[in-house]
């Protein structure tokens, strides 16, 4: 997706839910299923710029679910519930194998907080296109082999981002939280090479305890 289309999306969704904030609308979270995704952790040279953020947050959001250092990923592919695709995985991870295969390592930006109705966001930018590019083979390929539907593709198909913060309770000073995104919606964090996957069985929470790396996969340098 080009950088323009990225931005313009990010763009909408923080017009539409910042303006639910402003209501003091929050969505928590109903259920915590395990799923199967294919991810990246974020590089450990942008932890000190999360933890500054992390600890603002928290003067906030003192009821809610922060991301640790270790939580810290953004989806490339959400694969489903794990117990609908476990049967598949082989199948699963030979295509994403082959197709990373023939990428090089390539860089993203990590700039700007947003907002869905259930989370606060980093958005993640990819100024080189080899990203999208990368995301869509591995999507075709999935799609063709009807292990998942056009449908359940959604955002991560076009966009991508990291997860900060997820609400699990409606006790929310709202009003202080959309202050500080609104002066943290342009917050430059970083840039990181993008060098590895991780297909991974986790829940919404990325609990350390819980997810599990199926395979690994390595770009070409």
């Amino acid at each position: 997706m080009r950088m323009k289309n990225q931005l313009e999306e990010f763009d909408r969704i923080w017009q539409q839910n910042r303006s639910l904030l402003a209501k003091g609308f929050v969505e928590t979270v109903r259920e915590n299923s395990i799923f199967a995704s294919l991810v990246c952790k974020i590089d450990p040279a942008l932890y000190e710029v999360f933890e500054e953020i992390r600890e603002a947050l928290g003067n906030i959001c003192r009821k809610q679910f922060i991301y640790g250092n270790e939580n810290l990923h953004f989806t490339l592919v959400g694969l489903g519930t794990y117990p609908s695709v476990s049967t598949q995985m082989a199948k699963i991870i030979n295509i994403c194998r082959d197709v990373v295969s023939k990428f090089h390592a390539f860089n993203v930006e990590l700039s700007g907080l947003n907002i869905f109705p259930d989370t606060v966001i980093v958005q993640v930018l990819d100024n080189e296109g080899k990203f999208s590019s990368l995301v869509q083979h591995i999507n075709q390929k999935l799609l063709y082999e009807n292990i998942i539907k056009l449908e359940n593709i959604g955002l991560h198909n076009h966009i991508w981002w990291v997860t900060l913060l997820r609400f699990i309770s409606n006790d929310v000073e709202t009003g202080e939280l959309l202050r500080l995104l609104e002066k943290m919606h342009t917050l430059y964090i970083g840039r990181m090479k993008v060098s590895e996957f991780e297909i991974v069985k986790t829940d919404k929470f990325y609990r350390s305890d819980i997810t599990e790396v199926i395979e690994r996969l390595k770009l070409l340098e």
